[in-house]
């Protein structure tokens, strides 16, 4: 089967060429706010577990200092 001629065209004010380069758009721009969160709930946790290693460190120094 080939192609029909008025589908062949790859310029860019092709409809079907804009919804393409739209659609790469919006999975690009999800695929940036989806690493951002990670990168947030990375630090977070870092920061929970320095924390507790602190807390954890200041009872063990009050705890020898009896």
């Amino acid at each position: 089967m080939t192609p029909r001629p008025e589908w062949t065209d790859r310029n860019e004010h092709d409809p079907g060429i804009a919804l393409l380069e739209l659609f790469a758009y919006l999975g690009d721009a999800l695929s940036y706010y989806q690493d951002a969160i990670a990168a947030e709930a990375r630090l977070r946790t870092r920061q929970r577990v320095a924390i507790g290693l602190a807390i954890v460190g200041l009872l063990a120094w009050y705890c020898r200092r009896e």
